[in-house]
């Protein structure tokens, strides 16, 4: 955990989270390879593959990573992406248009307009929502031992994350 970028405390809780997981339910295989894609000052971006068996479960991700410099130091900074924002909610999303990712914002703040006049809750802003394409790539960023057939994760101090349908990638 020490080469999480701590200026993003959701990253180093999720992270947090995740390795206490795999400690939990230690992956068989796990490895590794990195791509640098684009290095400009402080900033990189690079390619991440990862190979996993572990919790009865066996998969391969890719996904756009960066990277940040602190201190003389390379942090991992979570995954690149692409975001939108109005002030109450930062929409992330990957491999996806902004279009797209605009309507994702815009239910979002119907869907918070609804519930907030219906519960007496107002929760710590903006609230992110992470979107993925893939299954796997979801699975990586919340914990290895999650069935398959999950789709859905949220959790105080984390972001809110859906995975799209198969069937009709616009659909959560």
């Amino acid at each position: 955990l020490s080469t999480v970028d701590p200026a993003n405390p959701t990253l180093l809780h999720e992270t947090q989270r995740w390795a206490a997981d795999l400690r939990r339910r230690p992956a068989k295989v796990y490895d590794t390879a990195v791509t640098l894609r684009t290095l400009t000052g402080d900033r990189a971006q690079a390619d991440l593959h990862i190979d996993y068996v572990g919790g009865g479960y066996k998969g391969a991700v890719d996904c756009r990573t960066r990277f940040v410099k602190r201190d003389g130091q390379w942090l991992y900074g979570g995954m690149a992406w692409q975001t939108l924002s109005d002030g109450r909610f930062l929409v992330k999303y990957q491999d996806r248009d902004e279009e797209w990712a605009q309507g994702v914002l815009s239910a979002a703040e119907r869907a918070y307009e609804q519930v907030s006049h219906e519960l007496p809750f107002a929760p710590d802003l903006p609230l992110e929502i992470e979107l993925y394409s893939s299954p796997l790539t979801f699975r990586l960023s919340v914990m290895l031992s999650l069935p398959p057939w999950t789709r859905q994760w949220a959790e105080p101090g984390g972001a809110v994350k859906l995975v799209a349908q198969e069937d009709d990638p616009r659909r959560y």
